[in-house]
Formats: C-alpha cells, structure tokens, sequence
C-alpha cells in the first residue's frame, strides 16, 4: 500500500474556491496546505502487466480495485486527508507517432476522476506512472523527449482551465530499469538525461498557457529516490520558481519495505530510529527547503 506525506514546516487555515482560480501562491505556500495525502494506487495506473489482452478504461479495475467513485474521495477526505495523488498510466492509451494521441474515452475518465476529487479544499495530484518506455538511455533519449513532450501537451491543454488545487507530476520514479543502478541512484548519465525529460516536460505545459503558465508542478529526482547523488544531480528547469521535489522515502527499509524473515521487522520508535529519521529530513531541507524549494513526500509506506 502506498500513502503519501507532504514535507512542510507550518498549517494554513484558508482555502479559494477551486472552480478555475490560480492564487497569488508560492509553492512553497501551496505545500504547505497540502498536508498529508492519499494514493489512489492499483487503478488508473494500473496496465496490461500479465499480458492479458486488458486495455481501455476497463483497465481501471483490472488489477482488483473497485471503479473508483466521488463517494471513495469523500470517504478519504472525511477521515481528514487533504491531497489526494492519483496516479496514472498512459502506456496502452496514446496512438503512434507523430502525434501520440491519447484515447478520448481514457482522457475523458481521467479529467471525471480529477474532478470527483477536487473540492476547494483538497490538492490533487495526476503524473504519468509506469510508463517505463520513458528510458533513460543516450540512443531513445530524442525520441522519448519528443514523446512524453506530446503526451503533456494534451495533459495540459486539458486541464489548463483548472485551478491551482490541482497539480502535475512529471514522472514517477524515472530509473534505469533493470540494471545495476535501478534503484541505487542511478548513474550520472541517466541522472543528466532525467534532466532533459524534466526539462522538456515542464517547457510542454507552461508552453500550453492558460493557467498552465503558473502551475505548479512536480518533479523527481532518479527513482524519486533521496539519495545524496540523486539529490544533488536535480536541476530544477529554467529556475522555475513553481517547481516542488517529488521524493518517495521507503525509510527505513527494514521496516517499511523488507519482507524478508531474517531482516525485516515490525518495530520502530526506538532513539536510534528517531535520529535516524531525523537525519532524512535534515538532508531535504539542507538541500531544498532551505533554499526556497519545496518537497512532497509523494509515497510512504508500511508493510
């Protein structure tokens, strides 16, 4: 199961409607708000992985949730959550090249999922997620650009009306898949092109106007991982001052992800285990909350 924490230092007590208004806000500020959210994981993200001939918007309930209803969001928002991440996968729902374009029915559910979420009060959240062809290799990096370029573009362009509650994520968890590297930092060639794909992204939204210009958007670093290197390799796109840090932190492994008998365990809370906490959070705000760049916590978990 995954949960997602915002990272933020203070509360704030008003709301705007959320009806189409982008609030003189900084992303700092928005983050702030956002508080502690909830994943709608395993449904729009979810995709033919066993090669079942699964596609369309059936693919919603394909990997055993339910259709997902206002009346889940409302449920969620009730139990005091304030952000709602919802994750989704694009792979099996966009056409060939050149032009990439996305399944009218899937685009059309995704924008009435968004909109059973959005209330005036709750932040939203919609990335792309498992879309693996996005490769972070030397030989695919033109095509790859090119592509999730498009893909954003028509993102954008529907949801530019929408006001500033409602938030992109770029990527989630960009790696080198299958190697060595995958989930240990990556290297620092894949480190530089996930720079170039956050880049080009950012540039396809702002370039799609309408209140995209002042979006707020997330970006991860390799693997949305938080480790030194990949923290400090991030290049947050043109100095955008509307950029926020998506990180996810299975800390501590052994607690939160290890499901191994002879090292995982179920028990936390120790002085030790604080310290240790402690210290991931110090790093993200030597490294980013320090200068003025904002971070969400866009998964956390437990076994």
């Amino acid at each position: 199961m995954q949960s997602l924490v915002v990272f933020c230092f203070f509360l704030a007590t008003t709301f705007a409607e959320s009806s189409g208004i982008m609030r003189d806000m900084s992303s700092m500020e928005i983050v702030r708000e956002m508080l502690v959210g909830w994943n709608l994981g395993n449904t729009l993200d979810s995709w033919d992985d066993k090669g079942n001939g699964d596609s369309g918007i059936e693919i919603e309930t394909s990997w055993g949730n339910p259709k997902t209803t206002k009346e889940m969001f409302d449920t969620v928002k009730a139990r005091g959550f304030k952000t709602i991440r919802i994750p989704v996968t694009w792979r099996g729902h966009f056409g060939n090249s050149p032009d990439y374009i996305i399944d009218s029915e899937w685009l059309d559910r995704v924008e009435e999922v968004v909109n059973y979420a959005l209330d005036g009060k709750t932040y939203v959240i919609i990335n792309s997620h498992h879309d693996e062809w996005v490769t972070l290799t030397e030989a695919t990096k033109t095509e790859v650009a090119d592509k999730i370029s498009r893909i954003w573009t028509q993102i954008a362009e529907r949801f530019k009306d929408y006001s500033d509650y409602l938030l992109f994520e770029t990527l989630n968890e960009p790696r080198l898949y299958g190697e060595p590297e995958e989930w240990m930092g990556g290297t620092a060639s894949a480190r530089s092109i996930l720079n170039e794909y956050n880049h080009a992204i950012v540039s396809a939204i702002r370039t799609t106007g309408g209140n995209n210009a002042l979006r707020h958007i997330l970006i991860p670093t390799h693997a949305a991982a938080s480790y030194a290197e990949t923290q400090d390799a991030l290049v947050i796109p043109e100095n955008d001052t509307r950029i926020i840090v998506s990180q996810h932190i299975y800390f501590p492994y052994y607690f939160t992800m290890d499901t191994s008998p002879q090292t995982s365990t179920d028990q936390w809370g120790s002085a030790a285990d604080k310290e240790a906490m402690i210290g991931e959070f110090d790093r993200l705000e030597e490294k980013f909350i320090s200068k003025g760049i904002p971070v969400v916590i866009g998964e956390w978990g437990s076994k």
